[in-house]
């Protein structure tokens, strides 16, 4: 269990502590990392690493600004490339940016109920773009269904087999948390635009436990 910034960056001492750039969520859940699955008998790290997979993931996104043609790159992090979520219950992720670009997340066994993923669709247009108005109206009123911030957060249904494709750092997301004893599991695989592009410290920190 971790608390963390929206942005995956520490503390910046020129906001106030409740300002949406320091605003802190907290985050809980078991992590199989990259770095301790079996790199040639896993089916995760055998799927990640096949061009298959990598062409069907650049042909989805491909309509992304950022996709200038038909190239992606898997992580170069040891950790955060392919990994394995676990979620107990009362297991969730608060609302956060991804450092990874893209994020495919399959769905193994989702929860009974919790454990919805949701997102705030092109929260900000690019990376590095604060947002800091429309980071605070989701955190104060997403949970409001009848609020315009509210009306473009998207649950997707997903069932075990199920693929979801995501903008992670442009897209503000989070876990609700598990409340029924049947844990969640699902597996994350990132993509970038660039080669070699790894987390920053303060996320592996944070949610890699490196």
């Amino acid at each position: 269990t971790e608390d963390h910034t929206v942005y995956q960056e520490p503390n910046d001492s020129s906001f106030a502590q409740d300002h949406p750039r320091n605003a802190l969520q907290r985050s809980s859940k078991w992590i199989i990392d990259f770095d301790r699955i079996d790199q040639e008998s896993s089916p995760l790290a055998i799927l990640y690493k096949s061009p298959e997979l990598k062409a069907f993931v650049s042909y989805v996104v491909r309509s992304d600004s950022e996709i200038k043609d038909d190239t992606l790159y898997t992580s170069g992090c040891p950790y955060n490339a392919a990994y394995y979520n676990l979620y107990e219950p009362n297991d969730g992720l608060g609302w956060h940016f991804d450092k990874s670009q893209f994020g495919v997340n399959l769905e193994l066994q989702p929860g009974e109920l919790g454990g919805d993923f949701e997102l705030c669709w092109n929260t900000r247009e690019d990376d590095s773009a604060w947002c800091f108005d429309k980071v605070q109206n989701v955190l104060d009123v997403s949970d409001d269904a009848h609020s315009p911030v509210a009306q473009r957060i998207q649950d997707p249904p997903v069932g075990p087999g199920s693929l979801v494709f995501f903008a992670g750092a442009r897209n503000l997301h989070r876990v609700t948390p598990v409340v029924s004893q049947k844990p969640r599991i699902n597996a994350i695989m990132t993509f970038e635009t660039q080669p070699n592009q790894r987390p920053n410290a303060y996320s592996l920190k944070k949610f890699f436990g490196r």
